[in-house]
This record gives C-alpha cells, sequence and structure tokens, in this order.
C-alpha cells in the first residue's frame, strides 16, 4: 500500500481543511526520509505518520492545535516508536564471521 492523499484524509480526518498539494508535498517529503532499504515492510507507516507530522507542523494546522508547546506531535511519537523498531534487532552485515 503506497500512502495517498486519500489514504491521508480517510485516517486522519483532521486534515480535511488541508490542500490536496500541501497533503501530497507532505507524503512526498516523508517518502524520502523513509527509504524502504532500512524501514522495509513498515516504510508506508514511517511516511504515513513522517507526513502527518508534518501537516501538523505547518501553518494550516495551527488553528488544530495538534502541536505542543515542544513542538511534539502525537504522529511523530508514533513515528519516534516505528523508527526504534527498524533501528533496533538483530542486523546482517556484509561481513563473515569467523568460523
Amino acid at each position: 500500500m503506497t500512502v495517498d492523499y486519500e489514504t491521508m484524509l480517510l485516517e486522519f480526518a483532521e486534515f480535511g481543511g488541508a490542500t490536496r498539494e500541501l497533503v501530497e508535498a507532505r507524503i512526498a517529503e516523508a517518502y524520502r526520509r523513509t527509504p524502504e532499504r532500512i524501514w522495509g515492510d513498515l516504510m508506508d507507516d514511517g511516511a504515513k505518520y513522517l507526513a502527518a507530522h508534518l501537516i501538523a507542523l505547518s501553518p494550516f494546522a495551527a488553528e488544530l492545535k495538534l502541536v505542543g508547546p515542544d513542538r511534539k506531535t502525537l504522529y511523530g511519537e508514533e513515528r519516534a516508536r516505528l523508527e526504534r523498531l527498524v533501528s533496533s534487532g538483530f542486523r546482517v552485515t556484509g561481513t563473515s564471521w569467523p568460523l
């Protein structure tokens, strides 16, 4: 599943007043910052929450009060949780283990 404008509005109805251009621009930015080789199966989830975070930080969403005084959002918190998932655990390196 690729995240698109319709997907964002379905999951985050609070962004219904945002322009299509803003939402699509933030989705594109989020995908650039969520490479598949690192994110794997969680790429779309990571991009979705990063796009929502970026939209919430935009002037459009100021009246929605989605950003805390520390510039944190619930979307950014979920993105951070996902970042911890993809950056921890067992990883395969290019070097062989000695036998």
